[in-house]
């Protein structure tokens, strides 16, 4: 939530759970809702790109749930990371088996 700052200070326990759950390859994206509230916003996207580039987010998404602004950008990009990386795996996979 960008207009609320104790949000953006609890990624940091979101992304050690993340990390403990999931393997290496993980991808993982920064998203901030609430763009269309410029007058309550909190949190900047340039505090938010930093503290991405430190962590190795791969993306640093502001959308809005109330206008649907870049929602379903997130959804497409996503989908679209995950289809390259699982094709590379397989393709890797493939090299190994020869």
């Amino acid at each position: 939530d960008l207009t609320r700052e104790e949000t953006f200070n609890n990624i940091e326990d979101w992304l050690k759970e993340v990390k403990m759950n999931t393997g290496n390859d993980c991808m993982t994206y920064l998203v901030g809702n609430q763009v269309d509230n410029v007058d309550a916003r909190e949190v900047t996207i340039d505090k938010a790109n930093t503290y991405a580039r430190e962590s190795g987010i791969q993306h640093v998404w502001e959308t809005s749930a109330k206008t649907g602004e870049r929602v379903e950008d997130i959804f497409i990009t996503a989908a679209k990371m995950l289809y390259l990386q699982n094709k590379h795996n397989i393709e890797e996979k493939v090299v190994f088996q020869l």
